[in-house]
């Protein structure tokens, strides 16, 4: 466990000033597990929300952001009550849930007695400073590459949606061990997208899926400059409205 950022999350709920904690941090770098054990260790319970294992967790935060509500609502869901001070409530993979992720907004100015960790990834640059409703720590990697990475997977992101009009999956392999940030459809073909940040062409994702699902193409978005690579395309970050001309 890594203990720099467990003393942290033990010095956030001993501050009186605590805010709602948004841990942020690639996938696999082991945000929920240490979010749990501090649960399991520092809380008499965990009330635990995961908005990609449960999308109807969603629901709760769609009427209104109201926290008394919310909480209440969650409770009964959940069968568990949920004591403000003396239990965790965990918001894990937050980012598939933008209400969820307004609400602790909320949490901070209505309900700061109840103490709530979410978890996840690219949810872009949400700074801890005076005015924040938020407290953030990096997981998993430096502080500086988590923004530069949020930074990035957002930008594949708003292209892919803006240029293609197609919703956004990504694929993980049996124990988590690889996983793509984007899988994409043209003309009927599956396109597996790789996103890196700087110049390191190296893609042990990309041969994991190429291993079991044998594709004619593979992507990798990076700042290299456009070539192919034995059957990958490395395609630069600024060409991404290209991507489907260039897998033929």
């Amino acid at each position: 466990m890594d203990r720099d950022i467990y003393e942290k999350l033990r010095a956030w709920k001993a501050s009186s000033r605590r805010k709602p904690l948004l841990l942020q941090g690639a996938r696999q770098t082991g945000k929920t597990f240490i979010l749990k054990e501090f649960g399991r260790r520092e809380y008499r319970k965990i009330a635990y929300c995961n908005f990609e294992e449960d999308p109807s967790l969603g629901r709760f935060f769609e009427r209104d952001l109201n926290p008394e509500r919310i909480l209440r609502e969650l409770s009964i869901y959940m069968n568990l009550k949920i004591q403000p001070g003396i239990d965790l409530v965990i918001f894990d993979e937050i980012q598939f849930s933008n209400q969820a992720l307004n609400s602790l907004k909320y949490f901070a100015e209505q309900k700061n007695d109840l103490h709530i960790a979410a978890a996840g990834s690219l949810l872009g640059v949400k700074m801890s400073v005076p005015g924040s409703p938020v407290e953030l720590l990096a997981r998993g990697k430096r502080l500086f590459s988590e923004y530069e990475g949020a930074f990035v997977g957002n930008y594949v992101a708003q292209q892919l949606v803006s240029h293609f009009q197609q919703p956004l999956y990504y694929w993980r392999s049996r124990g988590g061990k690889a996983e793509l940030d984007f899988l994409c459809e043209f003309a009927g073909n599956i396109c597996p997208l790789e996103v890196k940040t700087g110049i390191n062409p190296k893609s042990k994702s990309l041969k994991s899926y190429d291993l079991r699902f044998k594709p004619d193409r593979l992507a990798r978005t990076n700042l290299l400059n456009l070539k192919y690579d034995g059957k990958i395309l490395n395609l630069p970050l600024y060409a991404i409205s290209l991507l489907p001309a260039l897998m033929v």
